[in-house]
């Protein structure tokens, strides 16, 4: 990244206390409601609300994609040592849940698939926010470089490692002789019954588009 190591960076800390908070409350207060008040009325409140985050989420990427390209410091301009951390902190993490999961605790395939690729996922949704509000313009701009392509290693290499899982090693409930439409056709349905209070869990809703013999429960 460019820019001077003689030159301060002016944190607004106040900004980042409240953002902390507004999430961890936030977090908190949908846990205690799922868990706590059992409601159609109330699955519909937090279906839209999901989806208003989805949207939000997805606007806060593309805008800071944006910005930084438009910046000074945009992300194709990265040294190559920093890309290299960015996918190596990626698949480091990844290994890492993989081996617990797999080696250490012997969970069932389809689980190890799910560990490996939540240990190896980050919110930089969050870390885009925050940076976007608690410094200026200029060190943001530079700063979103990591967020975004810590991000891009992310979605590149657990595509590649979730492709493999599930049609080279057979590791995901989904047999792999199922098309990637079919599956989200089964998935979409899934969520379609489980909205109309049918259906008790991922294992016997995916049977439809076919799960792979002798496959192993999931998460």
């Amino acid at each position: 990244m460019n820019g001077s190591s003689d030159e301060a960076i002016k944190v607004d800390v106040g900004s980042i206390i409240i953002s902390c908070a507004v999430v961890v409350g936030g977090t908190l207060l949908g846990l205690l409601i799922k868990v706590k008040v059992e409601s159609p009325k109330v699955g519909n409140v937090i279906r839209v609300i999901a989806f208003v985050g989805l949207v939000g989420g997805i606007g806060t990427l593309v805008l800071s994609f944006y910005i930084n390209m438009a910046s000074d410091t945009p992300i194709y301009s990265s040294a190559l040592n920093i890309v290299a951390c960015c996918f190596f902190q990626v698949i480091c993490s990844l290994s890492i849940g993989l081996f617990a999961s797999k080696i250490v605790f012997k969970l069932p395939n389809p689980s190890c698939m799910a560990l490996g690729t939540e240990t190896s996922t980050q919110n930089i949704l969050i870390s885009l926010a925050i940076l976007s509000i608690s410094l200026s313009k200029a060190d943001a701009d530079a700063a979103m470089i990591i967020p975004l392509l810590y991000g891009s290693a992310n979605s590149s290499t657990n595509t590649i490692f979730g492709l493999i899982a599930w049609k080279v090693l057979g590791w995901s409930n989904v047999s792999k002789d199922t098309t990637a439409v079919n599956m989200i056709k089964g998935y979409m349905d899934l969520l379609k019954k489980k909205r109309d209070g049918g259906g008790e869990g991922m294992g016997s809703e995916v049977q439809p588009m076919g799960v792979a013999d002798g496959g192993e429960g999931g998460l």
